[in-house]
């Protein structure tokens, strides 16, 4: 009686192209995983820089609603930017971080918002606009917010 032997198992050959398989398998999806956290990262970069604008053009526009244009002075600061005194508030950009002192003629400068790339003011005959320009990334700045508010008789 001749008995079949059957050898049980994979074939070199089977193991490697496995392996092969499994390994394109986990680079896909190691790529994919990067692709998403950078693009999360990103996101929630722009969303912080959003944030910091809006938070910032808030602030400007209560104490503009708040004033007359008597109140107001408008300076040349550093890089072109400009300077905004608001009664007793100096609002100004430091590098790329919006910076207010209350009470200007005494007392420290604290960081309104970061991430502040233009912060320009102008007075055309009461009517005050001030821009504010956020971050940067391919093809432009991430925000631009600009606030018209009329201070005039």
């Amino acid at each position: 009686m001749v008995e079949n032997i059957r050898n049980k198992g994979f074939t070199f050959v089977e193991l490697i192209v496995s392996i092969f398989i499994l390994s394109l398998l986990i680079v896909v999806a190691f790529t994919s995983f990067n692709i998403k956290v950078h693009s999360t990262a990103n996101t929630i970069n722009e969303l912080e820089v959003q944030g910091n604008v809006r938070f910032a053009a808030i602030f400007i526009n209560n104490l503009l609603s708040d004033c007359e244009l008597k109140d107001i002075t408008i300076r040349k600061g550093m890089g072109g930017s400009n300077t905004l005194l608001i009664k007793k508030t100096y609002i100004y950009l430091s590098g790329s971080t919006l910076m207010v002192q209350h009470n200007y003629s005494y007392g420290p400068s604290n960081p309104l918002a970061n991430y502040i790339t233009r912060f320009e003011v102008k007075d055309d005959n009461g009517l005050i606009s001030v821009i504010l320009t956020g971050g940067m990334r391919e093809g432009g700045d991430i925000c631009c917010i600009e606030i018209k508010v009329y201070c005039g008789d």
